[in-house]
């Protein structure tokens, strides 16, 4: 779904339950909202987007997270991401 001019998720990976890669990069989001059955995901690409702040599904196994090239306020609250190794926020905006 990368660079699809995504400007939300909706409805349509409620059914990805087994979905451990997803490249949302490049798009037009504002939040990550839609991802709430993708509890699998073990990467999560959300590069250069338009979120200004991050909450993230329940996501038990995410390793690898990228953000950068957002607006974020505030950077996300990782100490719920127990397996992450990687992680790229860029500059959070003032």
């Amino acid at each position: 779904l990368y660079r699809s001019r995504l400007a939300d998720v909706g409805e349509g990976l409620r059914r990805a339950t087994r979905l451990t890669h997803l490249d949302l990069g490049r798009n037009r989001l504002v939040a990550a909202t839609g991802l709430e059955s993708c509890t699998r995901l073990e990467t999560l690409i959300l590069y250069e987007n338009a979120m200004e702040e991050v909450e993230l599904p329940h996501t038990p196994l995410l390793r690898q997270l990228f953000l950068n090239g957002n607006r974020l306020r505030t950077p996300p609250r990782l100490a719920l991401l127990p397996m992450l190794q990687v992680e790229s926020c860029g500059r959070v905006a003032t």
